[in-house]
């Protein structure tokens, strides 16, 4: 059937739907159910089967092209923002680092060194495109250990935004998708994938489906080094496991492409425990070198005349002008350059030395030179950047405290360290490095937050079918019997998923204007509507036939199939909204959409209810039966609930408005968000928290 064909064989079907069975039911309410017409509930009964097909064969395959550049689309709107925030908002700032590039297995590349501007190019010159980034380790005196804070994150930042760009430009490359590395459920690489789309990307699963079957999409995999505790991953780790299903990850006859992020002691851990990702560029991303650190600091903290003298014995000291005699260059400059080789170190040089914290940046020569400057930084650093940050431009969020700041980061640390030994809940795997809202009820009382939302459940259920049966005329037994049985098992599940992980259901309104939202509402109605309505025409049908209806079994099916019909409607128009097709990028929108949700989907819910109940009860009644129905579906179960009961038993030790603060660290740079999860701007900088003394 044709496109036009499928249209109009939709309109004839909600024509006959409209006539059928809308006109019988209004006309059976005003005169009583024996004046309807059995030809009229048939015609009912085609025209909904006809509306139904039509609505189901109006869906139209996804063209895979036009999905991909949707999402690379998204993909460059968020990972830019990302990217701006490694950069404390300034994206001038960027280091151009310098990288070399080792092959290792079959992979073929055009060069084999670069720098920062270079990485796209360079990527799409390999063949296949499995790359692992890594850093140089520090050198010895350096007083840290290792390549943290080498730039990893944004080198894969910089790739992801390229590769996004391109793809939306219609070229034919895959569309980047960042993963955090703490976030693999275990499995295929696939599945993983799919589950990223679904939830944080939100592609619907006919989507996701159809751009891994098509090999669009790209898996970039950062911090590989952060699954496991300690340096030294081997063959039974977390990390070693991933780096099976790498190797397993393949593109026909050949390895898939993938890039990964990893520091270099733990990939080495990995190599020699005969673990590696195997048929990868290994790319070694250079220290910053003292040139490349002066202009870092020229262009963020003396770039004033002010800033400039306060400066300028540090940018001597990093990079001596040509008039300098070499002879001047003392220990602690040497040391200096050690310290300050990587672009994460400027940026806390930058920041606890910026003006507004009146300390002296000649004082960072003399900690270099007793090996002080990297602990002194560390833990310095909230302070700092309260401080020279400023204030939000909205009133509603107020600036922050810096010792409030420091004890509840310490919180959120300490329980993200305490998970990176494999602590699961519920047979999940609990994050090291995400923050996600509705995900950090296992921080504190697990059991009892689990038992108390349960309780909810069941109690907000409860209250609703006691109105139910209040609102009910007299019944047979039976038939009360099947309704409690029915009342039962609507709590029994809700209890089972209050004791799960609740998802948050947020609604948006789909953007009727384009064919892509019409055709999600099409599909919505005609995956929903069938199933209330079938149930209804069979309650109907059996209530007619124990004589409880003064009709005959056809008009107590028609009635019955109408009030499913009006319950199919609500719920296809909930499920409608809750399949928003728009990424989570801000960590706490999910849960207030979760909310705004709940009270939308209980609210017509409860409408339905109450009108459907009117038929037969008195208005107080039936007022009070969709009242409580709304209740139970609007806030029973919900990611909302759980979170709100969370934040009841942590009062003192967190905020009340948890996300209004995170959002705030955010702004202040000891934060960055990952799709729906905040993280800390730096994994030093949660490490160090978690086992640090307070200053």
């Amino acid at each position: 059937m044709g496109t036009w064909g499928r249209r109009a064989s939709a309109a004839v079907g909600a024509i006959a739907l409209l006539s059928g069975v809308v006109l019988p039911v209004r006309s059976a309410l005003e005169k009583g159910w024996g004046d309807v017409d059995p030809g009229g509930l048939a015609v009912a009964s085609v025209g909904l089967a006809i509306a139904l097909v039509g609505l189901w064969t109006a869906r139209r395959r996804y063209d895979s092209a036009e999905v991909a550049a949707g999402l690379a689309r998204s993909v460059v709107r968020v990972e830019q923002e990302a990217f701006a925030q490694l950069l404390g908002g300034d994206v001038n700032g960027v280091i151009d680092l310098s990288f070399t590039a080792d092959m290792t297995g079959r992979v073929r590349g055009a060069t084999a060194t670069g720098r920062l501007e270079d990485v796209v190019s360079f990527y799409r010159g390999l063949t296949p495109g499995r790359v692992v980034v890594t850093g140089t380790p520090a050198p010895p005196g350096a007083g840290v250990a290792g390549d943290a804070g080498a730039g990893k994150t944004l080198t894969a930042l910089a790739l992801v935004i390229g590769l996004a760009r391109a793809r939306a430009d219609g070229e034919p490359v895959q569309v980047p998708l960042r993963l955090t590395a703490t976030s693999w459920p275990g499995g295929t690489i696939e599945d993983w994938l799919a589950r990223e789309l679904e939830q944080a990307w939100k592609q619907k699963r006919a989507q996701a489906r159809l751009l891994l079957e098509a090999q669009l999409v790209l898996p970039v995999i950062d911090g590989v080094d952060e699954l496991d505790p300690g340096d030294a991953p081997g063959p039974g780790s977390r990390a070693a496991a991933l780096m099976a299903e790498v190797n397993r990850y393949q593109l026909g006859t050949a390895p898939a492409p993938v890039v990964l992020t990893c520091r270099r002691l733990q990939y080495e851990a990995l190599e020699h425990g005969q673990v590696p990702a195997r048929t990868m560029a290994l790319v070694r991303l250079d220290r910053v070198s003292p040139a490349q650190a002066r202009a870092f600091l020229e262009h963020r903290v003396a770039d004033t005349s002010v800033g400039r003298a306060a400066w300028q014995p540090v940018l001597d000291a990093l990079d001596p002008p040509a008039s300098a005699s070499v002879t001047a260059v003392r220990p602690e400059a040497t040391a200096l350059r050690r310290a300050l080789d990587t672009p994460w170190r400027l940026t806390l040089a930058a920041t606890v030395y910026h003006p507004a914290t009146g300390r002296q940046p000649a004082d960072l020569l003399t900690r270099a030179g007793n090996g002080t400057l990297h602990q002194h930084l560390l833990t310095h650093y909230i302070d700092a950047a309260v401080t020279a940050t400023p204030g939000p431009g909205a009133a509603a969020v107020p600036a922050l405290d810096p010792a409030k700041t420091r004890r509840v980061l310490t919180v959120l640390a300490r329980y993200l360290h305490a998970n990176a030994a494999g602590r699961t809940e519920q047979g999940q795997a609990l994050s090291s490095s995400d923050l996600v809202l509705h995900d950090l009820w296992p921080l504190v009382k697990a059991r009892a937050i689990r038992l108390q939302d349960a309780l909810l459940t069941v109690l907000l259920n409860c209250g609703a079918w006691v109105a139910f049966g209040r609102a009910l005329p007299e019944q047979p037994s039976k038939p009360w019997m099947y309704l409690t049985g029915a009342l039962l098992l609507v709590i029994a599940l809700s209890c089972v998923e209050a004791g799960a992980w609740p998802v948050p259901r947020p609604l948006r309104m789909p953007r009727l204007s384009t064919v892509f939202g019409l055709r999600s509402v099409a599909e919505e109605l005609a995956g929903t509507v069938w199933g209330p309505t079938l149930l209804g025409a069979v309650g109907g049908a059996y209530f007619a036939a124990r004589g409880q209806m003064r009709s005959g079994i056809l008009a107590g099916a028609g009635y019955g199939g109408a009030v499913g019909l009006a319950y199919g409607l609500v719920f296809a128009l909930i499920m409608c909204l809750s399949n928003s097709h728009v990424p989570r990028t801000d960590p706490g929108s999910p849960l207030r959409g979760d909310l705004v949700g709940g009270l939308v989907a209980g609210a017509l819910f409860g409408t339905t209810t109450g009108l459907v109940y009117r038929l037969v009860a008195d208005p107080g009644a039936a007022l009070a039966t969709g009242l409580a129905s709304g209740l139970a579906l609007g806030l029973g179960g919900r990611a909302w609930t759980r979170y709100t009961i969370f934040r009841l038993h942590v009062r003192g030790r967190l905020p009340w408005r948890l996300a209004s603060f995170l959002r705030r660290c955010q702004q202040a740079g000891l934060l960055r968000t990952a799709g729906p999860a905040w993280q800390f701007r730096h994994r030093e900088l949660q490490e160090h928290l978690a086992v640090a003394p307070p200053p």
